[in-house]
């Protein structure tokens, strides 16, 4: 459901506490301020969200991983790349990731021939993995790691312990060989 049909079911419920508003109609954004307004008699304020800042350089971040994942292979080369381990593309995505996450991310499941082909969709994919990142505040090396070494804990079991059991694992995996391994190369 669509952001504005929730909210304008908030307010016609909210409406209906103020003496059976609740069958007015409320179509737009600009009439449920106005509605409000004149129900409760006060003035509506809309303050601007504060807007977080990144916690890593996205550039910088997305330089290093396509550097690490793919070598030295030019941008256009790595668009291509199927990596010894069968991930795909600039950042070399798991192609499970992909499947799990790209018609979220995506708008639509790709198959491995048409994310390789589409240079944009792979940019987009590893931009979202980013703003995951960035939602739960990871460090440039836990977010590395994390979409080196996958972060399935997300997707997977209750909602309300997802962030706990990632932030668990995503430990564990911070202190494996592999993963101290793979940081020596994302700081080269």
């Amino acid at each position: 459901m669509p952001i504005f049909e929730d909210v304008a079911s908030g307010v016609k419920q909210v409406l209906g506490m103020y003496g059976g508003f609740a069958k007015e109609v409320v179509e737009t954004p600009k009439n449920i301020f106005s509605t409000i307004k004149s129900v409760v008699n006060k003035p509506i304020v809309y303050e601007k969200p504060e807007v977080k800042q990144p916690s890593f350089d996205r550039k910088d971040f997305a330089r290093r991983i396509r550097r690490v994942e793919t070598g030295e292979a030019s941008e256009e080369q790595a668009t291509t790349t199927v990596g010894v381990t069968g991930d795909l593309g600039t950042y070399q995505a798991n192609p499970k990731t992909l499947k799990d996450w790209g018609e979220a991310w995506l708008g639509k499941k790709y198959t491995s021939k048409e994310f390789l082909n589409n240079k944009e969709a792979q940019h987009t994919f590893f931009n979202e993995f980013m703003n995951v990142a960035e939602r739960y505040n990871l460090a440039p090396e836990e977010a590395a790691v994390a979409w080196h070494r996958g972060w399935g804990e997300l997707g997977t079991g209750p909602r309300e312990t997802r962030e706990q059991r990632f932030r668990k694992r995503l430990q564990e995996m911070m202190n494996e060989d592999i993963s101290k391994s793979y940081l020596e190369k994302y700081h080269e």
